[in-house]
């Protein structure tokens, strides 16, 4: 008689069970797969635009489907901060971000930095930033503020 030990008698009952999984696997690859690309994601919230007459059918933003194109917002507003100039090199810190010569900040290029102002051009316009310092010496007192009555408008004391 043969020896049928458990251990032994186990092997070939394994083995069939992994042909068996390869094969099913084998088989899953191998079967034409429907194409679902034309259905809808369930898990996809409906904002109303899935449909093309969303605009009669009252989604949330069908007031905004055929409304005009409005102009691009302006550009962001430049603040200078800082200027450093050295023999080395000539940084300014404009909104926060230091930045060299030839750099860019908001579509608009440092072309020169001055101790008191920085020459940056957006396109093929110049713009001109200033210290917040040397504005206000250069410009005349606003309507809050009285000369006659001993107030001090000079800010470079």
């Amino acid at each position: 008689m043969s020896d049928l030990s458990p251990s032994n008698a186990a092997l070939p009952h394994a083995s069939c069970i992994v042909a068996l999984l390869i094969g099913m696997l084998l088989a899953n690859q191998a079967w034409p797969q429907d194409d679902l690309s034309h259905l809808p994601d369930p898990t996809r919230p409906d904002l109303g635009l899935n449909d093309m007459n969303a605009e009669t059918k009252g989604g949330p933003f069908s007031d905004l489907l055929g409304a005009p194109v409005d102009e691009p917002p302006p550009p962001p507003q430049l603040s200078l901060q800082y200027t450093l100039i050295s023999d080395k090199r000539r940084l300014a810190v404009i909104n926060g971000s230091i930045i060299a010569e030839g750099e860019f900040i908001a579509d608009a290029q440092i072309i020169e930095v001055r101790p008191e102002q920085v020459i940056a051009r957006r396109g093929e316009k110049e713009i001109i930033l200033s210290l917040a310092r040397y504005q206000a010496k250069n410009e005349e007192p606003g309507p809050d503020t009285d000369p006659e009555a001993g107030e001090d408008n000079d800010v470079s004391k």
